[in-house]
């Protein structure tokens, strides 16, 4: 057995797993959404189903309420990131 004082170690977290629907991990990694202008942690603004038009009057609807509540603040766009971390430890090999 070897000791390695002091390695370097990195932790990498390629954010939560895919899921389908009924709760099914795919095994991919979505990643993080994270803004490169302010670094904001962005949450994915959530699906609404297309609902079929009605008869009757159309409903008027703001556009901003689709609107993700990041962009109220920033201008920057979410991407999707992986976070790392370095730290270092002794190890033994």
């Amino acid at each position: 057995m070897e000791l390695r004082p002091q390695e370097t170690i990195w932790w990498i977290n390629h954010g939560p797993l895919e899921q389908q629907e009924g709760g099914e991990s795919l095994g991919r990694a979505e990643g993080f959404r994270m803004c490169p202008n302010c670094g904001e942690m962005v949450k994915p603004m959530p699906t609404t189903p297309k609902e079929e038009p009605k008869r009757g009057r159309r409903q008027v609807r703001d556009p901003k309420a689709d609107q993700d509540p990041h962009a109220k603040r920033c201008t920057g766009e979410p991407r999707s990131v992986a976070l790392g971390h370095q730290t270092k430890s002794d190890t033994c090999a």
